[in-house]
């Protein structure tokens, strides 16, 4: 089972109706949420879940790890490989890893 992302909208919360599996494309700043649904926590900041991002196979650090913010620079483009590894270290057998392609294109 994968963890999923979906769109994140400041005022209405995780929008649902929009899950990204393994692709994302963007023209603007946008924010993400990741939930990990299989994990059995009582609430999304319990310590005993491990997270680890990577962009583009670099180590990065989230405020929050349940919310990613993206942001463009006007007249860019490119592409990047969002990816975390999630563990309960309390529990056995409770692991697992997502990746997301993320294309933003903000030229005219």
């Amino acid at each position: 089972i994968l963890p999923f992302f979906y769109k994140y909208n400041d005022l209405l919360g995780t929008d649902l109706s929009f899950l990204f599996s393994k692709r994302l494309e963007t023209v603007g700043d946008l924010t993400l949420s990741f939930e990990p649904y299989f994990l059995s926590t009582k609430s999304n900041l319990d310590t005993s879940v491990s997270y680890s991002w990577f962009m583009d196979n670099l180590p990065i650090t989230l405020q929050n790890n349940n919310l990613i913010p993206f942001s463009t620079i006007k007249n860019s483009a490119g592409n990047h490989t969002l990816s975390v590894l999630l563990s309960h270290n309390k529990r056995r057998l409770q692991e697992a890893s997502a990746s997301l392609e993320v294309l933003f294109d903000t030229r005219p």
